[in-house]
């Protein structure tokens, strides 16, 4: 397998990481490895993502 460690290396962001490296079908502990980080981080990172994917912008009120 190809490293996909190319891919993310300018990408700041834990989260930013996680969401490109999911697209390869990568574990949760191949994902750890390639970004240097405990498997936990990258669960955190995911449910980060759903989080922030439901949670509704803050409507402005028109006078």
């Amino acid at each position: 397998m190809k490293s996909p460690y190319l891919c993310i290396r300018d990408i700041p962001g834990l989260n930013e990481r996680v969401s490109i490296l999911d697209r390869f079908d990568l574990s949760d502990s191949e994902i750890a490895s390639v970004c240097a980080v405990a498997e936990q981080s990258v669960r955190n990172a995911r449910q980060r993502k759903k989080y922030d994917a439901k949670k509704k912008p803050e409507t402005t009120r028109r006078n």
